[in-house]
């Protein structure tokens, strides 16, 4: 699945793009103090 619309964090779904690189900056966030993860979908 690739979408034009689709967010830049959402890295697996990015063309070019693979899920290891969004564990690479998840854990570059982590080790720069962030430990909170808020993961939400708004539906109208």
């Amino acid at each position: 699945m690739f979408e034009a619309n689709v967010a830049e964090e959402e890295y697996p779904y990015r063309e070019g793009r693979c899920p290891w690189e969004v564990v690479n900056q998840v854990q570059a966030l982590l080790k720069a103090g962030h430990t909170e993860i808020v993961d939400a979908e708004l539906v109208q």
